[in-house]
């Protein structure tokens, strides 16, 4: 909201944007974040919902590993490269990005490095 004493429009036709403060990101025991609250901040400004696509990632319920069994350490395949995307990657573990799409998996073991489908195909 605009306080009273401020244009809710600029000259020339352009909006005012009114930047409001963060909330903090939900504490979890096993956070997998990789930049300090100023560099999310940072790219808050850049690109904005981020810190919201971020949280949602962290707090994210992944299946096992269907190779190793491992939980801990498990990422959502992200296809292509853009801005936001890369931006995405260096905040949190929880996404692997891969350049092109291909059939190999929706989501990525960090533990022994592979890539699988939730649900596992048949065949």
């Amino acid at each position: 909201m605009v306080p009273d004493c401020l244009p809710k429009t600029l000259p020339g036709g352009g909006r005012r944007v009114i930047l409001r403060p963060l909330k903090p990101l939900r504490a979890k025991t096993d956070r997998m974040i990789k930049v300090s609250e100023d560099e999310l901040t940072r790219m808050e400004q850049d690109y904005s919902g981020i810190r919201s696509m971020v949280e949602a990632a962290e707090l994210a319920d992944y299946p096992p590993c269907p190779h190793c069994d491992s939980s801990a350490d498990v990422a959502l395949v992200i296809v292509g490269v853009i801005g936001r995307t890369i931006a995405l990657i260096s905040a949190t573990t929880r996404r692997k990005l891969i350049p092109n799409g291909d059939k190999k998996g929706t989501h990525y073991c960090k533990t022994c490095e592979t890539r699988f489908r939730d649900p596992p195909e048949d065949g």
